[in-house]
């Protein structure tokens, strides 16, 4: 399967959304060889056991990045002088800040960046290929 995604994978020139569909199918493969490499390598078991010691960290991390969109959204204000008000407030996101924190928005953020072009656009959803860990 790792192969075949080499084959199929999208030109420069695609749209955002066939992107993220190929970024979304090469991340549900290594999801799927790490799973089944993890009884039989011994290293995924240690990279298991490393991971971050409190995963609620993130949660934090998302309501910071969440209201950090949403002053920016309202005040149009930054810690960049050089940026104008209204160049503030286009690129703040709070709606998809506050979609990616709760777990059902979370993954319709994805699928939609999959399957609407537009929606990725607006957006500015990006699937990388690597889980953060």
């Amino acid at each position: 399967m790792m192969l075949s995604l080499g084959f199929v994978a999208p030109d420069d020139d695609e749209d955002k959304a066939t992107k993220n569909l190929y970024r979304y199918a090469q991340r549900v493969t290594d999801k799927f060889v790490g799973e089944l490499s993890f009884f039989y390598n011994p290293a995924e078991l240690e990279k298991t056991l490393s991971g971050g010691i409190f995963p609620a960290m993130g949660i934090a991390k998302d309501f910071s990045r969440f209201l950090d969109h949403f002053v920016r959204e309202t005040t149009g204000l930054d810690l960049d002088p050089e940026t104008s008000t209204e160049d503030v407030r286009k690129k703040a996101q709070p709606i998809k800040n506050l979609m990616k924190m709760l777990p059902v928005t979370k993954s319709a953020v994805t699928y939609l960046s999959i399957f609407n072009t537009e929606f990725a656009k607006e957006f500015d959803v990006t699937i990388q290929k690597e889980n953060n860990r």
